[in-house]
């Protein structure tokens, strides 16, 4: 039986953020996604906001529309860090 090797997923080691000591901040030297899916949880932790307003600058299109799958809603990573960079989307 061959054995898979798990694939680590691609980093940008630019944009890791700082440790922060406020609460338990899982962001904290968390390098950010080069690429894949981001749930909410997972875009709040780099973009420090409420979910509330994150959805509100999505749907004013301030922000990255998801996509929906199934149930799910999903950001792109690449999307959310052009988002952070101030990039145009």
């Amino acid at each position: 039986m061959p054995t898979t090797q798990a694939q680590t997923p691609k980093v940008n080691h630019a944009l890791v953020i700082q440790s922060v000591t406020i609460g338990e901040n899982k962001a904290a030297l968390m390098p950010f996604p080069e690429e894949g899916l981001m749930k909410v949880k997972d875009v709040l932790m780099y973009i420090r906001v409420s979910k509330a307003t994150w959805f509100d600058w999505v749907k004013r299109g301030i922000a990255p529309q998801p996509r929906k799958i199934g149930f799910n809603t999903f950001w792109d990573a690449q999307a959310v860090r052009q988002f952070i960079k101030g990039e145009v989307q």
